[in-house]
């Protein structure tokens, strides 16, 4: 009796990632996804957590160019809040005068 060999099916990373977008907006459980799809579900656990620690890499970037628009941006913000503490001094001084 010939017994099929089963044929490893190798997903790219549109494929991965459509799969477990299907998880986060189904709310299908990582298990019955699996027998869909028929994957392991330790394999879907994995690309999970590879995809969550890819995210978290690409939005922890500290490169020098990222450090230097993140202190631009922390001046800019520091005007502005002079300035509006200084407008809403000058409007408490206002009422206090009507």
């Amino acid at each position: 009796m010939d017994k099929l060999k089963a044929v490893k099916k190798r997903f790219g990373y549109h494929e991965k990632r459509e799969i477990l977008e299907e998880h986060f907006n189904s709310g299908l459980s990582l298990s019955a996804l699996s027998r869909k799809h028929q994957i392991h579900p330790v394999t879907l656990y994995s690309w999970k957590r590879s995809l969550c620690m890819s995210n978290k890499d690409e939005n922890q970037s500290t490169s020098p160019t990222n450090i230097e628009e993140i202190l631009a941006e922390n001046e800019n913000l520091k005007k502005r809040n002079k300035h509006l503490e200084k407008a809403v001094s000058n409007l408490t001084i206002d009422n206090s005068i009507l």
